[in-house]
């Protein structure tokens, strides 16, 4: 079971700019899209109504999912990485139900670190690293952070099969 702490930088080491959001409840949707200035966002109260507003061209990276109405135009649950970039949720979204993400790899080891901390700062959930035999040592590295962080898990596979069998294999 995945745990709840992030395995990202604290938002402490996040940039703290103040934000300013444009609050859309149910009916908000048919409100037209502003275009957002760097420090600006959407908030919504749930993952539906940030899906439309996406739908719509919204950037999803400027979008801040929280169920608590604010009047002072403040969530203090997110920050922003830095100056204009994406919102930083406080901690990772935790769900009712166990959420397993399959990581489908083949010599991806340059990326593979950086993937697994970005699916920690916003998601509880548990990573199964599929790694095709790669060269590159990104099966090795999966074992490394698998031992490091107890919802990372790893399925190495003896030859290159592709990424729908990879997808299948987890």
């Amino acid at each position: 079971m995945p745990s709840s702490q992030s395995i990202a930088p604290s938002l402490g080491e996040a940039h703290t700019t103040s934000i300013h959001y444009h609050r859309l409840n149910k009916g908000g949707c048919a409100t037209p899209l502003r275009k957002l200035g760097l420090h600006e966002a959407y908030a919504v109260p749930n993952f539906e109504l940030a899906e439309e507003l996406i739908a719509r061209g919204a950037d999803s990276a400027r979008i801040a999912i929280t169920p608590h109405d604010s009047t002072e135009d403040q969530y203090p649950a997110y920050a922003q990485a830095a100056s204009g970039k994406q919102l930083v949720p406080a901690s990772p979204f935790d769900f009712k139900q166990s959420i397993v993400i399959v990581l489908p790899t083949y010599n991806e080891r340059a990326n593979l670190s950086a993937l697994v901390t970005a699916i920690g700062q916003y998601l509880v959930a548990d990573i199964l690293v599929v790694d095709d035999n790669s060269p590159d040592g990104t099966g090795e590295l999966a074992d490394q952070l698998s031992s490091r962080h107890e919802h990372v898990h790893v399925l190495h596979r003896p030859e290159k099969e592709g990424l729908g069998p990879a997808y299948l294999a987890g």
